[in-house]
């Protein structure tokens, strides 16, 4: 049985340690990357491997944009998929362990540390 997920431009999904981007949707193609890879254009009519043991088809579209579209993904159990939230570290977190175990991008990780600095400059003032 496939996992439906709904899906807008710009959203990511995590795939074990992968992550998936959707570019564009339209009528009847949506484009993705894996792990910022070339494009895939993702239709109903056929599923496609997009990772080893990993295949992904277009479900419903109902509405371009709308937040209708959804993507069927066929893994193996083993093989986590679930939405990627980003989850940012509230500025007045002061333990360092935080860092690294968020889950963020690099650029997202580093914005967080330089937050953590600010935030000791405050306490210990």
């Amino acid at each position: 049985m496939a996992l439906s997920i709904g899906v807008i431009r710009g959203s990511e999904i995590r795939i074990g340690d992968s992550l998936l981007l959707v570019g564009s949707i339209s009528q009847n193609v949506v484009l993705v990357t894996v792990d910022g890879g070339p494009s895939i254009s993702i239709t109903d009519k056929e599923r496609k491997e997009i990772l080893p043991e990993v295949f992904l088809s277009l479900g419903k579209i109902v509405g371009v944009g709308s937040g209708n579209t959804r993507l069927a993904f066929e893994a193996p159990k083993s093989i986590k998929i679930k939405r990627w939230e980003m989850v940012k570290v509230p500025m007045n977190v002061s333990h360092e362990s935080k860092i690294g175990t968020t889950g963020l991008h690099p650029h997202e990780e580093a914005d967080n540390k330089l937050r953590l600095e600010q935030s000791k400059l405050v306490v210990q003032e």
